[in-house]
């Protein structure tokens, strides 16, 4: 991914040479809040941080698609991670970097497994550009409105598709019970995928051995830069252990909490600004 550095080397050159940070911000729960609004404040901080020759990018569960719909006027100057790792996009070029994909035959008893137990879950299939719901999950289901842009459709059409991941929309009390359902499917029949609880009512499919750590291995080993990560799920925990630093909040639970540098008693919100404001501390000392 020479692409990669190519960017980097605008930066350093206005660094003098130094190495600069990049960044990666997880979306839900780490930049925004419920209503999804990147405040004022962590705009100007971004906006500060990129201003003084650093990176500001986000690293996501979500779908490109999903992610844009609602992060479409958030500032960012390296290319973002999707899909948990599975999706590598410059959003300034409008371009796939690198992506994982796996086909979704022979998925169908999964998912009548796990519509049997949770009869209200949401599927959705996400490619790179466009995401299927294929449970008959209404409108007015949250879930469902966290996840647009959708087509509805049958699975019956869309078995065999490629895509980057699957997501199920469970609850709270069910996730758990359903995250070992699918790892004992998985491990039976589709080894060559993983499951992922990537938040508290979600879970997800995705390829074997990727994940947002994954692709963050892959980038350090293509730039000559400083790795920071904020975020607050299980699903970050691989990208904060290869980042120099990880940041976190005090909502977040507390095993994740054990893998990060620093731990801020803050909100969506205002917690970017708190690390963007300690990273550029630490450069303004050569760290």
């Amino acid at each position: 991914m020479n692409e990669l550095q190519e960017i980097i080397r605008k930066g350093q050159a206005r660094r003098g040479g130094t190495r600069p940070w990049i960044l990666f911000a997880d979306i839900d729960g780490t930049l925004v809040g419920p209503d999804m609004k990147l405040s004022s404040k962590d705009r100007a901080a971004i906006l500060d941080f990129m201003d003084q020759g650093h990176y500001f990018t986000l690293a996501t569960g979500r779908g490109r698609t999903n992610a844009e719909a609602h992060m479409k006027e958030t500032p960012t100057n390296f290319p973002a991670i999707f899909a948990n790792g599975a999706l590598l996009y410059d959003r300034k070029q409008e371009a796939i970097l690198k992506e994982y994909t796996f086909s979704t035959q022979g998925l169908k008893p999964l998912f009548d497994l796990i519509q049997k137990e949770v009869p209200e879950a949401m599927i959705q299939l996400y490619d790179a550009n466009s995401i299927d719901l294929i449970t008959p999950n209404g409108e007015e289901d949250p879930r469902v409105q966290n996840h647009h842009p959708f087509r509805r459709i049958e699975f019956s059409q869309v078995e065999g598709k490629n895509c980057n991941k699957v997501l199920f929309g469970l609850s709270k009390e069910t996730c758990d019970g359903a995250v070992l359902q699918a790892a004992e499917y998985l491990l039976a029949h589709r080894p060559d995928l993983r499951v992922v609880k990537s938040q508290a009512q979600y879970m997800e499919l995705t390829p074997q051995g990727v994940s947002k750590g994954h692709l963050l291995a892959e980038i350090q080993e293509s730039v000559e830069a400083k790795i920071a990560v904020a975020g607050d799920y299980y699903n970050d925990v691989e990208m904060m252990q290869k980042a120099d630093r990880a940041y976190t909040l005090t909502g977040a639970p507390k095993d994740v909490q054990k893998y990060c540098d620093q731990v801020y008693e803050a909100r969506p919100g205002s917690f970017i600004a708190r690390v963007i404001q300690d990273l550029l501390e630490r450069s303004a000392k050569g760290e």
